[in-house]
């Protein structure tokens, strides 16, 4: 019969399979982590092909042999892993179960965990100096002129972050109170003072919106021309459900959501072929995961569910599950 090391596919000898780890990339369809255990500040760890969330204990490799400086960021740029120092940048890949290092470029390294980006297959970060791009093979100083590059040095620091505002087509490096601000189709810099809050990182969403992380939750940069960072809620939408049955009518009897969470949650379940929809509004508990339960009867053919709470949401929002008890209607 099959064994169990032959049905997963890992080594003889794995004994762990889950570790604490930051900064997470995929590259040939593998995931690559640094590692967050004790005393492992240097070492990083990757998953078998298709598995990205199996790290076995014999999957890591350590990072400059013997350097003292821990690892501060990893990412993916072009197919290559590369991974961020305090003084040091590598470019790395896995031959044979090891760590090879493409490239190696010492004096030029991270300032702060969060600031990089990846912008068009160039890797930008902050040094303590200067702002460097990273082809694959080289480094070169992207702040021009001198009184860019000193007004950076001036207004960094540990929560700065580098972000790619794709809409707008800007680079913007948020520092102590401001953005500094490179506006690709014009050539030129700019600087943005901000209130909504500071953001510790950012991503954009499905349509390309800049999406910032702040202590309190989420802003996005793009919605209105007229607000700047607008506070957003957590929301999904579930695929339409109908039960393989569209012509018959079927009816929801109860919900249960099982969350944590400083706000209302809304969930809403609409029938588009009918024009109807159910709303429910749910009242989690702030400090633990919690069950509640509603009884909708919603009476649909279809739906969509949607999930939303409500902008003053922390980023400690905790969603487990939401179930929809549905019967056929005769």
């Amino acid at each position: 019969g099959t064994d169990f090391y032959d049905f997963t596919g890992l080594p003889e000898g794995v004994s762990k399979i889950f570790y604490n780890y930051s900064h997470f990339g995929v590259m040939d369809n593998q995931a690559f982590v640094l590692s967050s255990e004790t005393d492992e500040g240097d070492l990083i760890r990757w998953s078998p092909p298709y598995q990205l969330d199996v790290f076995p204990s014999t999957f890591y490799g350590q990072t400059e042999i013997g350097d003292r400086d821990e690892n501060r960021a990893l990412g993916i740029r072009d197919g290559r892993a590369f991974i961020l120092k305090k003084k040091s940048l590598s470019q790395v890949q896995v031959v044979n179960g090891r760590i090879s290092e493409d490239v190696g470029i010492q004096a030029r390294g991270l300032y702060a965990e969060n600031f990089y980006t990846v912008i068009d297959h160039l890797l930008y970060f902050g040094d303590e100096n200067d702002i460097y791009i990273f082809n694959g093979n080289v480094v070169t100083p992207f702040l021009m002129p001198a009184n860019v590059r000193q007004y950076y040095r001036d207004n960094k620091n540990s929560s700065s972050v580098l972000l790619y505002n794709k809409l707008l087509n800007e680079f913007w490096a948020v520092l102590n109170g401001v953005i500094l601000v490179y506006q690709f189709d014009y050539d030129v810099w700019v600087v943005l003072d901000y209130s909504t809050g500071h953001p510790l990182n950012g991503f954009m969403d499905f349509d390309n919106q800049l999406i910032g992380i702040i202590a309190t939750g989420f802003i996005n940069y793009n919605h209105s021309s007229g607000t700047f960072g607008e506070a957003v809620q957590s929301y999904f939408k579930a695929r339409v459900t109908d039960l393989r049955t569209p012509g018959q009518y079927k009816k929801v009897f109860e919900e249960l959501l099982y969350c944590e969470c400083s706000s209302d949650v809304t969930v809403t379940l609409t029938d588009n072929i009918e024009a109807t929809s159910k709303v429910q509004t749910f009242t989690p508990n702030a400090t633990k995961e919690t069950v509640i339960r509603k009884y909708p009867s919603y009476m649909f053919r279809e739906f969509e569910c949607e999930l939303q709470t409500e902008s003053s949401a922390t980023l400690d929002f905790v969603f487990r599950s939401l179930k929809i008890g549905v019967i056929k209607w005769r």
